[in-house]
Parts: C-alpha cells; structure tokens; sequence
C-alpha cells in the first residue's frame, strides 16, 4: 500500500509539473532560451518539493522514518531525474521526431567527443576515492567536453553528453567509487544527485545561450539579405522610370529643339541642344548605376568580362578571360550573386593586392557553374581577415557568401601571403527539360 501510494505521488506530482509549465511558462518546455532552462528547472522543483512534502509525511505516519530524511532522498533524486531526463524528452517533443542532418565531419566529430567524454567520465567516476586523490579524479576534468558539446552541438549535444556523465556518475557513485562517495552511501548518492543537477542546469543555460545567440546572427543576416533584395527591387524600378519616362521625354525634348534649330528665324537652341544631350547622358548613366547588375538576364559572361576589362585598365592589370560565351542556366538570383561576388572580389584586388595579373575563369560541369577571380598578388590571412573585417563592420566577400549560400551556392576564398588568392563561386545549373 505504501509502495502504491508512492507512486501516486509520483504521478501527481508529475501532473503538477506540466499543469505549472504551461500556466506560468508554456514556452519553457521548447528550451530555447536561457529562461526557458531556468523555468523548467524552478518550476520543476516546485512541484518535486510538493511531492517530496507528501511522501515524507507518508513515510513518517506509516513508516516511522524521519520526515526530512525522506524530503531530501525524495526531493534530490526527482530532481535530479527531471533536469536529466526531462530535457531529452522535451527536445525529442520540440524537433517532433525529426532528426538532424549531419555532415561526415560533423557526425565524427561528435562521435570522437562522447568517446572522449566517456573515458573521463569513466576516469573521474570509477576512480578509488581516496582522502588525497590525483587532480584526473575531479569533475572539473569534463568541463571542456560540456562547453565543447554546448558550442559545437547546442541543446542535443548537451543533453547527450549529460546522460553520459550522470549515467557513469550515478554508477559509479552507487559502487562506492568517485569523488562522491562516503561511509555513508545514500549520502554519496544525494550528493552526486544534488551535482549533477545544478551541472546540468548551468549547461543547458550555456548550450540554449549559444543556439539563442546564433538564430539571432541568423535572423539578422536573414534580415539584411531581405533588405538589399528589397534595395535591389527599388533600385531596379528607379532605373527603369529614369530611362523609359525621363529619358524619354528629354529625347522629345531634344528633338523639338533640333526642329526648332532647323527653322530659319528661331537662333540660339544648339547650346540647349548640347545641354539636353548631356542630361540625357546623365541619366542614362544614373539608370545604369542603379540597377542591381548592369547585364540582361542570360548575359552574365559578357558582363563579367567587360567589368574585369574595364577595372583592369583602371586598376593597370593584365586581364585573363577563360569562360564559354553562351549563356549560363542559372537563375537571375545566381546571376546577380555571381557578378556581385566578382566585382567584389576584382575591386578588392585593385585596392589591396598589389598585382599584376588577374584571371575570371568559368566552368559547367555535372549540375554546378563553377566561377573563379585569381590574382597573383600579395594575399593575405583568409581567417584573421575575415574575423577583423567582422569586428570591423565590412563584410565584403563575408555577405557575398551568404547570399550566395541562401540560393544554395558556395563560396571559397583561398589565400596565403605572397602566393596570390583565389576567390571560387559555385552555384547550382538549373534543372533542364
């Protein structure tokens, strides 16, 4: 009866936890902010408190046994459960069963650090606990894996890592082996709950600080990409308007003026004839200015080559074109990112590399359009520069590459001082009938 009783508790308390989490926090139970770890963990104890409160004085009427040693044993190992467990369950609730896609590199990866973990946790929570034990018994010897799966792998690599060091800590703990153990075992047992429970709440603060930080970087760059597109679209219907409307009616203009040039008794309209020519230029030149790339779709490579010609006399460099003059199947988007990076990359050129040769190479092949701006100048450090040019604010070649990547591409730039640098674009063939 007082087993069945128990567990009523356990139920009840149970019911008590969820009803807390969705009145008080609902979005707690999405972990997604640090808040969201520090709800779960504050409510939860709540409702383990009130257990704890009734199981005591159950035990106490029927038992005989003293109400708070039953409070704390009750208290300390339901908590312990709910921030070990109670993550897993809930990131497996959130991600609705999807499983994340993982690269070659990145599957390793994570397999080397729960290898790792594993044999320290293995090394810290089965090693003899002795009054002076050697600094490879101490905890503090897993907090590397715990920031490393908290940077590298957010909350699921955490809460992996988690049940690997509480599962061996528990273990090894109720074998009478590791830092926690005393004459006393349900004591080591409470110490080692109490421990891992405040780990585990400070990690997963940690890991949902580094996930909430980079959906914020994302949300911004996502941000910023919408807002040049948005840029783009207006720039390309200001062009339009200056040369189909204001252009044209300066041309009208302009022909009046000839006509009226032409007749014997009007004199003095040839200098508004010249005026008007230049204004005509001028905005021709202004509309050009203002469309996002000055090409028609499909002639990619004949922008290109006429940009690297015209900034390589401008800039005193020998121009190299290796590219097909067909037109390339990509879409505008790919287009327009693909001239972007290049012009980029041949402004950077003139400005900072010091060469003497500049090539624009292109290829097609399987179901990629490979493009490549190389010069032989002085190169540089790609990850120092590209970590400066961050802190510095100018992003360059950095949000050329995510624009590319939002249409599927990919972008290397490689580069080593006195060797030159090469600057790679590659974006997906559209698919042909």
């Amino acid at each position: 009866m007082v087993g069945m009783a128990y567990t009523l508790i356990s139920v009840a308390e149970s019911f008590a936890a969820t009803l807390l989490l969705r009145h008080r926090s609902p979005d707690a139970a999405r972990l997604r902010q640090p808040g969201d770890v520090m709800a779960l963990a504050g409510l939860s104890i709540t409702a383990a408190a009130g257990g704890a409160v009734l199981a005591g004085t159950l035990a106490s009427v029927a038992t005989d046994a003293d109400f708070w040693t039953v409070f704390r044993i009750w208290l300390a190992a339901h908590v312990s459960g709910i921030v070990t467990i109670g993550p897993a369950v809930l990131v497996v609730a959130r991600d609705g069963g999807r499983t994340a896609r993982w690269s070659i590199h990145g599957a390793a990866e994570g397999a080397l650090m729960l290898t790792l973990l594993a044999a320290a946790s293995w090394q810290v929570f089965f090693a003899p606990h002795v009054p002076e034990q050697t600094a490879f018994a101490h905890p503090f010897l897993l907090l590397p894996f715990a920031l490393w799966s908290a940077t590298r792998f957010g909350v699921p690599g955490t809460i992996s890592s988690l049940l690997v060091v509480n599962g061996l800590c528990f273990w090894g703990t109720s074998l009478g082996l590791g830092p926690y153990t005393t004459q006393h075992p349900l004591l080591s047992q409470m110490t080692a709950q109490i421990l891992s429970s405040a780990v585990s709440v400070v990690f997963l603060v940690l890991s949902t600080s580094v996930e909430s930080a980079s959906r914020s970087a994302r949300l911004h760059r996502s941000l910023a990409l919408k807002l040049q597109s948005a840029a783009d679209v207006e720039r390309s219907r200001l062009a339009h308007e200056l040369h189909d409307d204001i252009a044209q009616k300066l041309a009208a203009l302009k022909m009046q003026l000839e006509l009226d040039e032409m007749t014997p008794h009007k004199t003095g309209s040839s200098g508004n004839v010249a005026a008007v020519d230049q204004l005509i230029a001028d905005v021709r030149a202004l509309s050009r200015a203002l469309r996002p790339a000055p090409f028609e779709e499909g002639q990619l490579i004949p922008a290109l080559a006429a940009l690297a010609r015209a900034e390589g006399r401008r800039g005193g460099l020998r121009v190299l074109i290796d590219a097909p003059m067909e037109g390339v199947p990509i879409s505008r988007e790919a287009e327009l990112a693909c001239y972007r990076v290049v012009r980029e990359a041949v402004t950077n050129i003139i400005k900072h590399a010091r060469a003497n040769h500049l090539a624009v190479s292109a290829l097609m092949h399987a179901d990629v359009f490979s493009l490549r701006v190389v010069d032989d100048g002085a190169g540089f450090d790609v990850a120092p520069a590209a970590r400066q040019a961050v802190l510095d604010g100018h992003l360059g070649l950095l949000g050329m590459q995510e624009r590319v990547e939002q249409i599927g591409g990919t972008l290397r730039i490689r580069s080593r001082r006195g060797g030159g640098t090469m600057v790679e674009c590659r974006v997906p063939l559209m698919a042909t009938v």
